[in-house]
């Protein structure tokens, strides 16, 4: 199962293109879907 990292890939170069907050926004939840990871919330 590696289609999430093409799907993330594709949003990666969206968001180089759009820099959008939504686009970041959406960037990290398909970062918490794909890798649920403990990340840190001092952002």
């Amino acid at each position: 199962m590696w289609w999430p990292l093409l799907l993330l890939l594709l949003v990666l170069l969206l968001t180089e293109y759009l820099a959008t907050p939504w686009a970041f926004s959406f960037l990290a939840f398909l970062l918490g879907a794909c890798f649920p990871v403990d990340l840190p919330h001092d952002v």
